[in-house]
């Protein structure tokens, strides 16, 4: 297999390190294995944020991962808003080749105004509908980890996490014809 470049755009799960986790994140795994991975994505990212990340033109590949800070109380985002920030953005990436990691599982800590499960998972059902209608591949993060793959603050990913994401990402672009180089 040729190794595609890998762009990583949106939030804290695709940046290159933690500084709250020891984990070993996206990036460094894909680099590992021999893809050349340019990340732009920032932690604490909302839609919003992602209209103003710049993806290289020349990736192969882009890897998109937003909602779990469009469905935090404290910085959210309409979800008709986040469904149309989505689309925008996967409309005018410019990389034909795009996977769109539906939110995550919570861990509920049970404190008020705390982001829920049920509203992450409000937020993935409108990525979905924003990544099928440019064409993108929607991988739900909940179908590849479980609450058991987050880091103790019931949100962010672990290596387990990582692990089991890095193997759904190879086995699609492994599956897709324009994977190869």
């Amino acid at each position: 297999m040729d190794f595609p470049t890998i762009a990583l755009t949106g939030d804290s799960q695709l940046t290159e390190t933690s500084s709250r986790f020891v984990v070993t994140k996206l990036p460094p795994r894909l680099r590992a294995i021999g893809f050349d991975v340019v990340t732009v994505a920032v932690g604490g990212s909302t839609s919003r944020d992602l209209l103003d990340q710049r993806v290289p033109g020349t990736a192969d590949w882009i890897v998109v991962s937003v909602g779990t800070n469009d469905a935090a109380p404290w910085k959210q985002v309409p979800s008709d808003e986040f469904e149309a920030n989505c689309g925008r953005f996967l409309r005018d990436v410019g990389v034909v080749n795009r996977v769109v990691l539906g939110p995550g599982p919570i861990v509920e800590q049970g404190v008020d105004g705390e982001r829920t499960d049920a509203a992450t998972l409000r937020y993935a059902a409108a990525l979905e509908r924003a990544a099928t209608a440019t064409g993108a591949i929607f991988l739900p993060l909940p179908s590849v980890i479980d609450p058991s793959d987050l880091a103790d603050d019931g949100v962010h990913l672990s290596d387990s996490a990582y692990e089991k994401l890095v193997a759904a990402l190879l086995a699609i672009i492994r599956s897709t014809d324009a994977g190869t180089t």
